[in-house]
């Protein structure tokens, strides 16, 4: 869970979630969100918790405080919700397949946005870019 809780609309909004989703999120053939929210921000929310924690488990670690500029963190934050989103529409069982799919390709560019993610720090030194985990024999 996270330390800092962060207002996600400070780094991308629901409107801008759903314009760059092509409009899915709320309305269209797909809506992907649940009737029951408000707005995409639970999933939204869920994102930026995940970005952030994978920040902080960084050498060294990175904490939400020390960013330059958070928008930085947008199109992880995109990446992930979308993510979420089609892992809930998957459970709903109508063209789950369709919305496996969908879930990887995102989960994919979510892991690596992540693990490229190099956002700017106080002072406008760059943070260093996540590694991947190498065991060796």
């Amino acid at each position: 869970m996270p330390i800092t809780t962060v207002d996600v609309d400070l780094i991308i909004s629901d409107e801008d979630f759903d314009e760059w989703l092509g409009g899915h999120v709320r309305s269209g053939p797909m809506q992907l969100q649940p009737s029951t929210w408000q707005d995409s921000k639970p999933a939204r929310q869920y994102a930026l918790d995940r970005v952030l924690e994978a920040l902080r488990r960084r050498t060294p670690p990175i904490e939400y405080g020390q960013l330059q500029f958070p928008q930085e963190l947008s199109l992880a934050v995109r990446y992930g919700a979308a993510e979420h989103l089609y892992q809930i529409a998957m459970s709903t069982g109508v063209e789950s397949d369709i919305y496996m799919q969908q879930r990887m390709l995102w989960e994919m560019k979510f892991n690596n946005e992540i693990s490229g993610l190099t956002p700017t720090l106080e002072g406008g030194v760059r943070g260093a870019a996540g590694g991947f985990a190498v065991s060796r024999r």
